[in-house]
């Protein structure tokens, strides 16, 4: 059940960068402001996955490979 925000924070990753794709083919600058706040909206849900994990672990959720590509990516 933790991992849902991770999994929803990484479909939020992937639907901006098809928005950032579709910019840069198109130049719509519409794409560019919806991508970004998609964009914006993953970063929240992986700041909301790691706070979560942080209270239920007691420490920064780097000790594993996983979890700290994961922290790499988000900083």
């Amino acid at each position: 059940m933790p991992y849902i925000t991770f999994y929803i924070a990484l479909g939020l990753y992937l639907i901006a960068s098809g928005g950032f794709i579709i910019y840069m083919i198109r130049q719509h600058d519409q794409a560019f402001y919806i991508a970004y706040r998609v964009l914006i909206g993953g970063f929240m849900f992986h700041t909301f996955f790691f706070a979560h994990r942080f209270y239920l672990m007691g420490v920064a959720p780097i000790l594993g490979f996983k979890a700290a590509l994961s922290f790499f990516s988000w900083v």
